[in-house]
């Protein structure tokens, strides 16, 4: 599993693209349900699916 809490806004975008190209493939399959409509969608979820990631991982190492 990866650390949220050390990687950089870079990081953060670089697996934000990771993630949605794989969840793109799962779109065009027709898989799952209230799917984004776009590719731009797609990234934007995941980036703030990834910025939630990271606020947990911190605050995680904050009360620990």
């Amino acid at each position: 599993m990866k650390d949220y809490s050390k990687m950089t806004d870079e990081e953060l975008e670089d697996e934000a693209l990771d993630l949605a190209g794989e969840a793109w493939e799962i779109v065009k399959r027709g898989y799952g349900k209230n799917l984004p409509k776009t590719f731009d969608e797609m990234v934007e979820s995941m980036r703030e699916y990834l910025r939630d990631k990271q606020k947990e991982a911190l605050k995680s190492l904050a009360t620990s």
